[in-house]
């Protein structure tokens, strides 16, 4: 996979392929795919726009469930204007 810039410490999370084995991502992540900041996420999520999974402590969130699914309800018709 790739790796982000601190690839020398590897308890760092890594960058991982958008592929179906690799759909789960953190915030950080998900903050990441979107182009917003990880507060933004943050109010999306807690604002309910933005769907998640919670495993015991840990957020996480689908790149194809709830990140495509989310920019598919931002996307806007220049019609609509």
């Amino acid at each position: 996979g790739f790796q982000s810039d601190n690839a020398s410490n590897p308890h760092l999370e890594k960058e991982v392929p958008d592929n179906e084995e690799n759909d789960l991502v953190t915030s950080r992540e998900a903050a990441r795919y979107l182009r917003v900041s990880e507060p933004t996420i943050f109010r999306l999520r807690k604002s309910g726009k933005l769907k998640f999974f919670q495993v015991s402590n840990r957020i996480l969130f689908s790149r194809k469930k709830h990140l495509r699914e989310f920019l598919e309800q931002c996307e806007r018709n220049l019609e609509s204007y």
